[in-house]
């Protein structure tokens, strides 16, 4: 009998952000129930196509439309962390089901250069031998 599989997560050390002892942990975003697919056609059939990371370029759009959609992905994908703020406090977790408070969580409480580091660890979890978007039964005839 068929059986549905778990959404794929990872969780990952962040010690170059947040010390020794920190971690995230990420989902594949992808595949969630399509609540952005809509977005997502939307933007390919202005001409933008998407790495395997699912990160956009191409098509006519604005840098800042192109940032937009990254931090979407990352919304949608961090799952959980132990991340704190200058004092030491807990930040409040993410809300990967919705993007946008966690849009305004991360806006509001990492500075640029963690969420880079964010987004470069999120690509390198989707890049894994793997992690294809691609369905491993795609090939099968």
């Amino acid at each position: 009998m068929p059986q549905r599989q778990a959404v794929q997560t990872v969780t990952i050390r962040t010690p170059e952000a947040m010390g020794d002892d920190s971690w995230v942990t990420f989902r594949k975003s992808s595949q969630l129930a399509g609540k952005h697919n809509k977005v997502r056609q939307l933007l390919e059939e202005q001409g933008c196509t998407f790495d395997i990371a699912g990160r956009p370029y191409g098509g006519e759009f604005t840098p800042a439309e192109m940032e937009t959609i990254a931090m979407i992905r990352l919304a949608e994908s961090l799952v959980d962390w132990n991340w704190v703020d200058n004092d030491g406090n807990p930040l409040p977790k993410p809300t990967p089901d919705d993007p946008e408070a966690s849009i305004q969580m991360l806006l509001g409480n990492l500075r640029h250069d963690e969420i880079d580091y964010l987004s470069e660890k999120l690509a390198e979890f989707l890049e894994r031998p793997g992690n294809s978007r691609r369905s491993k039964h795609s090939s099968r005839r």
